[in-house]
């Protein structure tokens, strides 16, 4: 419930949550200034499936990314919270209507990590060979892959 709640506009949040999605690193050109910036985004999610993005602009990207494990249960203290406005919903990967961007003073601890031994013990599944005609019913359920690299 409390991702639900998370109040606008304040540097002082503190969340748990378990990471269930990694978005790859990407250039933005802001649009107002012409300047240049790169985004790491991740996603957690509470026990209920309620997910909200988290953002980590530039010099931060560093200092997370060595936390960011998918099917790890993070503890993140400081980050600030933005309201999603319309025109940039298509871009949140969240289900609530706020974003958390990492600060400097920010910390991260990782309260359970996924190790490669859990990984590996996850259990897979074999996907039929299915012709074009057939591929609507696979299409409304939700895949998770995952991968060590």
């Amino acid at each position: 419930e409390y991702y639900k709640n998370i109040p606008p506009w304040s540097s002082i949040i503190e969340i748990v949550g378990r990471i269930e999605e990694i978005v790859a690193l990407k250039e933005i050109t802001f649009q107002k200034t012409g300047g240049k910036g790169t985004v790491f985004k991740f996603v957690i999610a509470n026990d209920d499936g309620t997910r909200i993005q988290i953002l980590s602009w530039d010099d931060e990207i560093n200092r997370v990314i060595p936390f960011i494990i998918i099917g790890s249960t993070i503890h993140i203290d400081g980050a600030f919270s933005k309201p999603i406005d319309n025109k940039n919903r298509c871009y949140n990967s969240g289900s609530v209507d706020i974003e958390l961007k990492v600060e400097s003073n920010t910390k991260i601890n990782v309260l359970e990590r996924m190790s490669s031994r859990e990984v590996s013990t996850l259990e897979t599944f074999q996907y039929p060979l299915i012709s074009i005609e057939d591929c609507e019913q696979y299409l409304q359920k939700k895949k998770n892959t995952q991968a060590i690299i």
